[in-house]
Order: structure tokens, then C-alpha cells, then sequence
């Protein structure tokens, strides 16, 4: 009997210790695994896994390479990954899951672990160890993850912002050529469902407000464009062709004018509903005014200025709120001038004003995408006009002062938007065949006083040895000013999506980012080909619109001076 009971307590006393080493086992593993999902991940709250990670990654990718040093994450997540694997395997544990947590681990050593795409491996470690009873607590002696970032993906960006609940392409839409007080753009595109539109954001406006195009204009799309400006409360004309080569019919359809041999030096939509714009007539042989209502033929007003004192009328002349503008050659004084007149709405010409000397002749390039040489823009209580020279331009700024000397702003090139008692030029560029990719921004901030130029390189912003987060392609990068801040809107390399930053432009490094569009990620999985099709900023006032073209059509958001995204709306 006693041989009995003491063979039965240590049957008792061995099932007590094999019981209490498997509950030990357990609680190392767990402990294994808290600290390598503390490291890798954090708390993913009711996103996935590889999700959260992605959204790591995209903040990570971030610091440039030679910032990063041997504790730089994913990286460090690797020693923790391989201590889990060495538990498990001792432990004599799931195979599943002691096979995948090394195959992460190795893949989390890799340089290459920052922007590489690891979600397969980690979205099937997280539900073996799930399947397996491995919870996620937070380990309090590992450092955690970068502060996720929330990107839109193609399938959550905000359905109010697509324009037309449609598919559409980018290249469907072209903006009115000067940046005025209200921005305004057609859609011209033969597949676009709804048929052609003409479309406007106003000053302070939340959405667009769109117009059809109706027949006839409708059926010569695609080649509708906006051409000149428009007044307060007026619509636009539409030109067929090359600048009205082929028609000029109203913003809803309706044919006003024959075929322009030449096509239309300049045009003004004006608020009593009429056209004004500058063609081409031999008697006597130079630029012409014409105004055209609604209905019924042109009316001829005065010439402008013959062409033996004007030279070729696309590059002397152009027609803009209510006045026209041209340079005059003063050959007793041997100079240019440029010289501005009112346009009424019978067609007649104001005198002419003199309103300063232009220093150099304008360089003729000749390419068919060449702008005129004057162009303009306005704001609240700010015109300005832009007179290309040979390799500087020349802006007039207008107040209710009146005309003001002209100030010289270095290069040709560059958007020109107006803000009260100031004008901005903006030029991107890329150079594309450097491995480091560099690219910047050339900014020229102008007033009645003179001119500040800037050149900021993008590494400047982003830090040197950045190029997982540097735009690749001249399209890659985009710019504009708002309220005196520089937006910097940005496809960032192969894998870091669409970001922006803004502030001011001496201080935009130290300047919070936002990834915007994460471009690699639909339906819940990350993919080999980017969503982003394309993408433009415009300068709107007191904002910027962008435009994200994804597969699944065009975006539209407004960003305000905070750098906040607002959806607008686009129906017909």
C-alpha cells in the first residue's frame, strides 16, 4: 500500500510539473511576442496588421537614409522577431507560425525593410500567432513604432470629392488661362459620360458650379478651351481650335462666331453678356478689336495698333478685364513700350495710357505650346500684367492708384498668380538624370517695389539622401503659394504615395508632412502598380485646388493656408 501511494504521488507531482513548464512556456512566448509586436506595430487598433505597417512605413521612409542608423525601425524589429522564432522553435511550438516569423525576421534585417513591401509576411505571421492564442499587449520596455500616418487609399478617398461620380481622366480638364478671383476650367473630353462642361469655383466657395455644354459645341469635343477672361458675373466663351480657329461658341453651347483665320490675339467675356476680342483684319494690316453678342454679327471697333508698329499681334497684344494691352515699339527713343487701353462694350478704345518701358525684346520660341508674351492676373484689388522679355519678364502692377513702373523678375517661365498688392511666380523643376534625384522650386515674390527670387532645392525640405521620399519626374512636383506660404504637393518616389507640405518658404523643412494618397494600397492589399494616375495644383483664391487622378477618376479637394483638405463637389 505504501508502494502504492508513493507511486501515485509522483504520478500526481509529474503531471503538476508538465503542467506547470507548458503554462511557463506559454507565458514566455506571449512575452516574446508582445515585445516583437509592440516593436513592429504597436497597437494596430481595428486596422490589420500589414495595414498599420504600411502606414508606418510611409512615416519612416521619411528621415533620410544616412539619418537612420542601426536603430532605425523596421529594422530594430528584426533582433525581437528573431528571439520569438528561437522561443517558439525550443518550445517546440506551431511550425506554421515558427517557419513565417523567421522569414519575417530576415526581411525586417534587410536595408531595404523601410519602404520595401512586407505585407504578406506580416499579415500572415499576425494571424498565425492569433490562431495560436498570441494577443497584442503593449511590452513596456520596447520602443514603439513611428506615429502612423492616415493616408487616403483609392477606395476610401472621400466620394463627395470625385468629380461627377465618373470616371475621368486628368488631360479632360484645362483650365482658363490667367488666374483670376474665380477659377475656371473645361471638361473636354469626347468619352467623358456627361457629355462636356464648363466649370467655376468662386472666392470662398465650397463647390463648383458646372454647366453642360450643349450641341453644337458639344459635338467638336474633344478641342473646347477657355481662352482670355471673364468678368464678374459674366460666363465664358468657349474656342474651338486653336484659339477660336474652328468657332467660338457661349459656355452652354451656342454658336457667336465664324471660324478666326487667325485665331484670337486675346478675348474678354464681359458683364453685359458680350465678347471682346482682338483678330486679325488687312485693312489697315494689324490687330483689331471686335465685340460679339449673343446673337448677330461682330461690330468692328478700332485697330489697336498696326502691325509695323507692333510686330506679330500673338506676341505684342492680348485682352484682359476690360482693357486691352500690347507693346509699341518707340523708334525715336529706340525702346519698347508697353501700353494699355479701355475696351467699351460698343467697341471702342480708350486713348492709350503709357504705362512703362519693357528692357528687352521678347524670345520667340516657337513651340506650339508657347504662351503669349502677355499675360496677367488679378485679385481682389491687385492686377498684374506679365511682359516676356528675352530672359526676364516685366510686371505692372495696377491698384486703385493707378499704373505702377514696371519691375523686372528673372526668367520667362513659371506660373503667375495675384494676391492683394502682390504677384508670385512659381517654376518646379526636376533633374532628371541625377541619381539622386533633385529637383526644387524656383519662387519669384513680386510687389510694386521689386522682385525676391528664390531657388529651393527640395533636399533642403526633405534632407540630403532623401530619395525614397523624392519626386521623380518633372510631373512628380508641384507648387503653389497660399496666402504667402509655400505648398508643395509631391508623388514621392516609387513606394511614399502623394504628400504636401506648406508653410513658409525659409522654414517649409521644418514643416509638418502629410502623405495624402497611399497609392499603393486597394481593396485591402498593397499593389505592384500605383493607383495615381496623375495629379495638378492650381492657385485659387486664398487656396490651392488640387486634382488627384486615380483609376477610379479624378479628385478634387481645396487646401486652405492650415494645410487642411476640404472635398468639392462636382455635378451637373
Amino acid at each position: 500500500m505504501a508502494v502504492g501511494v508513493i507511486a501515485l504521488v509522483l504520478v500526481a507531482g509529474g503531471a503538476g510539473v508538465a503542467t506547470f513548464l507548458s503554462s511557463s512556456a506559454k507565458r514566455e512566448i506571449a512575452a516574446a511576442h508582445d515585445r516583437f509586436a509592440t516593436c513592429l506595430v504597436g497597437d494596430p487598433g481595428d486596422t490589420s496588421a500589414a495595414v498599420r505597417f504600411r502606414a508606418e512605413q510611409l512615416v519612416a521612409m521619411s528621415t533620410p537614409r544616412e539619418q537612420r542608423g542601426a536603430d532605425a525601425w523596421p529594422q530594430r524589429c528584426a533582433p525581437p522577431a528573431h528571439a520569438l522564432h528561437e522561443m517558439l522553435k525550443s518550445k517546440g511550438s506551431d511550425a506554421a507560425l515558427t517557419a513565417a516569423i523567421e522569414k519575417l525576421a530576415k526581411e525586417l534585417a534587410m536595408a531595404e525593410a523601410t519602404t520595401r513591401d512586407l505585407s504578406a509576411s506580416v499579415e500572415s505571421v499576425f494571424a498565425l500567432s492569433k490562431s495560436a492564442g498570441l494577443g497584442l499587449h503593449r511590452a513596456p520596455d520596447i520602443a514603439l513604432p513611428p506615429v502612423a500616418m492616415q493616408p487616403w487609399s483609392v477606395d476610401t478617398l472621400p466620394a463627395e470629392a470625385r468629380m461627377f461620380g465618373a470616371a475621368l481622366t486628368l488631360a479632360s480638364v484645362h483650365e482658363a488661362p490667367f488666374a483670376d478671383r474665380t477659377f475656371r476650367f473645361v471638361v473636354d473630353d469626347k468619352d467623358f459620360a456627361a457629355g462636356p462642361a464648363v466649370c467655376a469655383l468662386g472666392a470662398g466657395e465650397k463647390r463648383f458650379a458646372c454647366e453642360k455644354v450643349g450641341a453644337p459645341a458639344a459635338d467638336l469635343s474633344p478641342g473646347l478651351r477657355l481662352w482670355g477672361t471673364t468678368d464678374d458675373g459674366a460666363k465664358p466663351f468657349l474656342f474651338v481650335g486653336d484659339r477660336g480657329r474652328a468657332g467660338i461658341f457661349t459656355s452652354a453651347g451656342a454658336r457667336v462666331g465664324t471660324a478666326l483665320e487667325s485665331g484670337a490675339y486675346g478675348a474678354s467675356a464681359m458683364a453685359d453678356g458680350s465678347l471682346a476680342y482682338l483678330a486679325w483684319n488687312e485693312k489697315p494690316p494689324g490687330a483689331h478689336l471686335f465685340v460679339r453678342k449673343a446673337e448677330g454679327p461682330a461690330t468692328q471697333g478700332a485697330l489697336l495698333i498696326p502691325r509695323k508698329e507692333g510686330g506679330n499681334p500673338y506676341y505684342s497684344t492680348n485682352l484682359f478685364w476690360g482693357f486691352a494691352a500690347y507693346k509699341a515699339i518707340d523708334r525715336k527713343a529706340d525702346e519698347i513700350r508697353l501700353r494699355v487701353r479701355d475696351v467699351a462694350p460698343t467697341g471702342a478704345l480708350g486713348a492709350p495710357t503709357d504705362i512703362g518701358r519693357i528692357d528687352e525684346v521678347g524670345q520667340i520660341e516657337g513651340g506650339p505650346r508657347e504662351e503669349p508674351h502677355l499675360t496677367a492676373c488679378r485679385s481682389e484689388n491687385t492686377t498684374v500684367i506679365r511682359a516676356k522679355g528675352w530672359k526676364n519678364t516685366y510686371l505692372f502692377f495696377r491698384s486703385s492708384q493707378g499704373w505702377s513702373p514696371p519691375v523686372e523678375a528673372a526668367g520667362t517661365d513659371g506660373r503667375m498668380q495675384c494676391r492683394p498688392g502682390e504677384a508670385t511666380i512659381v517654376q518646379p523643376w526636376t533633374n532628371e538624370s541625377s541619381a539622386r534625384h533633385e529637383s526644387g522650386v524656383h519662387t519669384m515674390r513680386c510687389t510694386p517695389s521689386g522682385c525676391r527670387s528664390d531657388d529651393l532645392a527640395l533636399e533642403k525640405v526633405l534632407g540630403k539622401d532623401a530619395q525614397d521620399v523624392s519626386p521623380r519626374t518633372h510631373d512628380d512636383l508641384k507648387a503653389a503659394f497660399v496666402e504667402g506660404k509655400l505648398l508643395l504637393v509631391w508623388n514621392a518616389g516609387e513606394r511614399g504615395g502623394l504628400r504636401m507640405r506648406i508653410g513658409p518658404l525659409e522654414t517649409l523643412g521644418q514643416a509638418p508632412e502629410t502623405v495624402i494618397l497611399d497609392d499603393r494600397y486597394r481593396k485591402g492589399a498593397f499593389q505592384t502598380e500605383s493607383t495615381l494616375a496623375g495629379f495638378q495644383l492650381f492657385p485659387v483664391t486664398k487656396g490651392a485646388l488640387l486634382l488627384v487622378a486615380t483609376v477610379e477618376g479624378v479628385s478634387a479637394f481645396l487646401i486652405d493656408v492650415s494645410g487642411t483638405l476640404t472635398a468639392l463637389p462636382a455635378k451637373l
